[in-house]
């Protein structure tokens, strides 16, 4: 039987193909790949070692030292991944086996290596989702994978390491990432010159905190310094940030040479709270993964004040429960009741009309009771564009584990998701079905206006 009726031979095919073929191969079946054909091991290989990683075990040690002492191997990968937990995603994941966490020196002293890499441009932290806060502030049954210290030492070995690398070759670590960074004061990294030293050179940072009690969300003390120079920024969180329990304070935010954005969990309450969003007008595109804007809310008068919350923007409102007129919450306070009446039309206009060079545009919803990867900063570039129920979500104070329900998330009836009811302080609310007409019709306009700004483009 003739195996090859076309008479096709992979010989026939341009270095560009054979790198499409490549990337869309499993990764696993890369080595195979690279045994059985001479033609593809090249760009096997290079695929195969594009990303390097480091965990704090024994085997991934030995496989980084090897990788680090091979002077051809060793010149391919473009991404460093640091582990800074044999298994960062304990508490959701299967564990990665027997494999054994080493000495903190042993991890560190691997972590230096991080200079052989000579052409490698990114580098990624990933750390477990623990809430260190003070040791004052913790509960005493509350036991940590990754204390503070032991994350502030991390950081500063890191940032050592890309200082390292940095002064010995002519190809800049430009793109950094940290996924579940605490949110707590790092002065003894953010001081330091060795820190100064690496960021100016950073033009992506993409951060993803860990929830970090009442503090506003991602730690400024990252962005803020090198805000000026930033043509890509990720700023993501594990749950709902920006306005609640504190502000995101981008009053003063400019991002003049901004291309890219990528939001996570963003949460908006006030008609001023995106306006730092639409002062970058170079941006060329927007990733909306799991932004919301909050419909209602219902706080504590203690809480109000000790949150600094300015609710003056808000539509008082009485308890929607009408078996319970007193507002009076369980520790003794005033129960407050309020409606935001903000509305995705606006948000919506505001991207089509305010943006002039914005050409891709991804949102993306899901169910926070499914798997947390879909909202991970590593998926930002790996979403759709939707109009969704759940862009609308409340907050209730007190409500465990999530004080932010939003369709179906708390409904017995999954027809719920769809109607886009979410119950909130014993009631049913439905932003989704109250402003449905001006919202889907401002969403077409700006996937319209986006389109056609686009094609022009493409011209």
């Amino acid at each position: 039987m003739q195996s090859n009726p076309a008479g096709i031979r992979i010989d026939d095919f341009s270095g560009a193909i054979i790198d499409m073929i490549i990337n869309l191969c499993p990764f696993e079946d890369l080595p195979n790949i690279i045994l059985a054909s001479t033609r593809l091991s090249r760009p096997a290989t290079r695929r195969l070692f594009r990303q390097v990683v480091l965990k704090p075990t024994e085997e991934s040690i030995s496989q980084w030292k090897a990788v680090t002492q091979d002077d051809k191997i060793r010149q391919l990968p473009k991404t460093i991944t640091i582990w800074s937990y044999s298994d960062i995603d304990l508490r959701t994941y299967e564990s990665d086996g027997d494999e054994s966490m080493v000495k903190k020196d042993v991890f560190f002293d691997a972590l230096d290596h991080l200079k052989r890499f000579e052409n490698a441009q990114s580098v990624i932290l990933l750390s477990t989702p623990d809430v260190c806060a003070s040791d004052h502030a913790r509960s005493y049954w509350i036991s940590l994978f990754e204390d503070p210290s032991y994350r502030k030492s991390t950081l500063m070995r890191l940032f050592g390491a890309i200082q390292a690398r940095n002064n010995d070759s002519t190809t800049m670590i430009k793109d950094l990432t940290f996924r579940n960074l605490q949110n707590m004061p790092v002065p003894e990294v953010t001081s330091s010159e060795t820190f100064r030293s690496v960021m100016q050179l950073i033009q992506g940072l993409h951060v993803q905190s860990t929830y970090e009690y009442n503090e506003p969300g991602p730690d400024h003390d990252l962005y803020k310094p090198i805000s000026g120079q930033l043509k890509r920024l990720s700023l993501y969180d594990r749950t709902n940030w920006g306005i609640l329990p504190g502000r995101f304070p981008a009053e003063s935010l400019q991002l003049p040479e901004l291309e890219e954005l990528s939001l996570g969990y963003y949460t908006i309450g006030q008609d001023d709270q995106s306006d730092w969003l639409f002062r970058c007008k170079n941006l060329k595109r927007l990733n909306l993964h799991k932004v919301q804007i909050l419909s209602h809310a219902e706080l504590m008068d203690q809480r109000i004040e000790s949150w600094s919350v300015n609710t003056s923007p808000w539509q008082s409102i009485a308890n929607p429960d009408p078996r319970y007129g007193v507002r009076v919450g369980r520790g003794g306070g005033i129960r407050n009741f309020f409606k935001t009446n903000i509305r995705w039309a606006t948000f919506y206009n505001r991207i089509a009309n305010e943006l002039p060079h914005l050409t891709q545009i991804t949102i993306a919803y899901g169910s926070s009771c499914e798997d947390d990867i879909q909202h991970d900063i590593q998926e930002r570039d790996n979403l759709g564009l939707s109009f969704n129920t759940k862009r609308y979500v409340a907050f209730w104070e007190g409500i465990l584990p999530n004080p932010w329900p939003e369709a179906e998330e708390r409904s017995h009836h999954p027809e719920d998701e769809l109607s886009g009811k979410i119950e909130w302080c014993r009631t049913e609310i439905n932003p989704h079905a109250e402003y449905l007409d001006e919202d889907k019709e401002a969403y077409d306009t700006m996937v319209g206006a986006i389109q056609q700004r686009r094609s022009r483009t493409c011209e």
